[in-house]
């Protein structure tokens, strides 16, 4: 504590008196902060949802190159054709060879995105062959194609070059 004055036989008090007003919040402070905390949650919960939404799209896009890549790997690795297959319909895309299935994406699902293709054709098939391009012999549908993963008015594309590669637009 403090020291007393000179000649000060009382010590000092440490919580002087309130004069009849109590210690806390006024319940209009409260609603104040609990309106301001309102609003502030009102207008960030939609900007979330836009974030959202956008790395939604962004990651099926992402997903879609990155399957692409692994059907190319796997045609060079086992020389042998290997196919990337999207389709819009369903909106899935997976990898296989032959009848064996290596990897299959649900867009809908994992992404909450939906994918178009440009030729507005059903399904795309791209044959990798062991050289790692795309054969057109054995191609279904038309290259060059552009997918575009939609959610909501978020979008994200990916083009479909003539030899197979996909590329983010």
């Amino acid at each position: 504590g403090r020291l007393a004055a000179k000649g000060d036989d009382q010590p000092m008090n440490r919580y002087p008196e309130t004069h009849g007003k109590q210690a806390g919040f006024a319940a209009i402070e409260i609603v104040v902060v609990i309106m301001i905390a309102a609003v502030l949650m009102g207008m960030a919960i939609p900007a979330f949802g836009r974030v959202q939404a956008r790395r939604g799209v962004i990651n099926a896009r992402n997903t879609l190159i990155a399957l692409a890549a692994r059907a190319r790997a796997h045609a060079v690795e086992r020389g042998e054709n290997v196919y990337l297959e999207i389709d819009p319909v369903t909106n899935r895309a997976w990898v296989r060879r032959g009848t064996d299935t290596i990897q299959v994406v649900q867009y809908s699902g994992e992404f909450a995105a939906e994918m178009q293709l440009a030729s507005n054709t059903s399904t795309v098939a791209i044959c990798y062959s062991s050289r790692g391009f795309a054969r057109e012999s054995c191609n279904s549908g038309t290259l060059p194609d552009v997918v575009t993963f939609r959610r909501g008015p978020e979008t994200a594309r990916a083009r479909i070059r003539p030899l197979g590669q996909v590329e983010s637009l």
